[in-house]
């Protein structure tokens, strides 16, 4: 998983990306807000916000994940935000590149724990201990593979 973000990441040539999965889609008001608030505060390195959660219809369900407040939250501060307050859906970020390719401190240590089964999140967290997080209300998008994922947790109680 580290050799694909880190193939994705070197792949890209704009400012900002998201990594989304073939059933996400960004929302154009959430990627212009996000893009305003990056381009004012240039030591954000991510910026996420809510995913709505549709089913197969494309019909709302829910707002996932938890609510968090809108602000600033300081490199360090950004990554316990979000381990104790929500887990914010992996579409739903909007990440500098520049920081992310900065990242190389922390490849190591994420290698390590990705080999033990640890998710795409130790990557985001890793981030969030080093750079300023950004929450912002509007939705960046909408998932139908959060809603397999949830039914798939559900259902092996």
């Amino acid at each position: 998983m580290l050799a694909n973000w880190e193939f994705a990441c070197s792949a890209v040539e704009a400012g900002y990306f998201s990594l989304l999965c073939e059933d996400d889609y960004q929302l154009p008001d959430f990627f212009q807000a996000a893009a305003r608030e990056m381009n004012r505060h240039p030591e954000i390195g991510l910026c996420f916000g809510v995913t709505n959660v549709v089913d197969e219809d494309g019909r709302h369900l829910s707002i996932a994940p938890n609510e968090m407040a809108t602000v600033y939250y300081l490199a360090g501060e950004g990554a316990v935000a979000m381990m104790t307050l929500q887990h914010p859906s992996t579409p739903a970020i909007h990440f500098r590149a520049a920081c992310l390719k900065a990242g190389e401190g922390i490849r190591w240590a994420l290698s390590l724990l990705m080999m033990l089964g640890l998710t795409v999140w130790l990557v985001v967290f890793g981030l969030a201990e080093m750079i300023m997080v950004h929450m912002v209300e509007r939705p960046l998008v909408k998932s139908r593979q959060l809603l397999g994922a949830i039914r798939q947790c559900f259902s092996d109680k």
